[in-house]
């Protein structure tokens, strides 16, 4: 197919109209323009074609010869592309919604709470995606992340969640044989980390704890790292918002906190997403 051979589409779309219609100012209503478009896109065609496609009759505009030839092929076409773009719209809205997030994250705050999310909303499907890897939403087939930062990343449209201030924790045991809450005389204390998980041990240096390697028991999981604090193997960094229920409920304490603003977690989607069922996404996490 050579698209030079073929008139302009947005002419061919005001024909159909017209013709459908009988009327040139019916088309303009129906596409939102102006009457000259309509009656330009017309000229137009009959100019491309060497000849009138419609006549006035009357009060309205009637096909001619040439016009009746076209305009059967023309309208099949349109309904083959409305047929497709409704068949994607349809997939694409029955497709379960994909939202990346931190495993550490996921774990903690989206689970316990995402069993309410299916009891209200038994329609969406919801598929999550726990991946330390930053989400490329130009590239990766993501339809919303929850991301770590300060909120300001390019393109997209980021929505504050919760806190994400961090907070050094233990067992209520361990806790209470720790002499001081001051973070640099933490440094003789038993630390655990998950290795994928930096940034706390990034907090504490800020905080002027610079831990060694050998100062470090490296667990694999972030559900190891948890059950061996609760178990009051030593300490960990987290943020707050994931260790929140266990401070609630008393199986760990918080030893010391950052009292820090700039960095929070946020829902982030691709700007203007207006997708009904990511709009009600976001509304429950806001809600939870």
């Amino acid at each position: 197919m050579n698209w030079a051979d073929i008139p302009s589409l947005a002419a061919l779309r005001a024909f159909e109209a017209a013709a459908r219609t009988g009327s040139l100012s019916a088309a303009a209503r129906e596409l939102n323009v102006t009457h000259a478009a309509i009656a330009q896109h017309l000229r137009a065609l009959e100019a491309h074609f060497g000849r009138p496609l419609m006549k006035r009759q009357g009060r309205g505009m009637v096909l001619t010869e040439a016009g009746s030839q076209l305009i059967a092929p023309l309208q099949d076409g349109f309904e083959q592309i409305a047929s497709g773009v409704q068949s994607l719209a349809q997939d694409t809205e029955e497709a379960p919604l994909i939202l990346s997030v931190t495993p550490s994250f996921a774990e903690t705050w989206l689970m316990p709470r995402l069993g309410k999310f299916w009891a209200d909303h038994p329609d969406i499907q919801l598929s999550i995606q726990p991946t330390f890897a930053l989400a490329d939403f130009r590239r990766d087939p993501v339809d919303m992340a929850i991301r770590y930062g300060a909120g300001d990343w390019p393109g997209l449209e980021a929505t504050f969640l919760t806190s994400g201030n961090y907070v050094i924790v233990a067992s209520p045991e361990f806790a209470a044989t720790i002499p001081s809450c001051d973070i640099p005389a933490l440094t003789d204390q038993p630390f655990i980390f998950e290795p994928a998980y930096p940034e706390g041990r990034r907090w504490l240096k800020s905080e002027g704890l610079e831990l060694r390697d050998e100062d470090v028991r490296p667990l694999p999981t972030f559900g190891m790292v948890l059950s061996a604090v609760r178990d009051g193997a030593g300490l960990t960094v987290l943020s707050r918002a994931i260790v929140e229920r266990d401070l609630n409920d008393g199986t760990l304490v918080s030893i010391c906190e950052a009292d820090d603003t700039r960095y929070a977690y946020w829902i982030c989607t691709r700007k203007n997403a207006v997708s009904p069922r990511l709009r009600t996404l976001k509304r429950w996490l806001l809600s939870a």
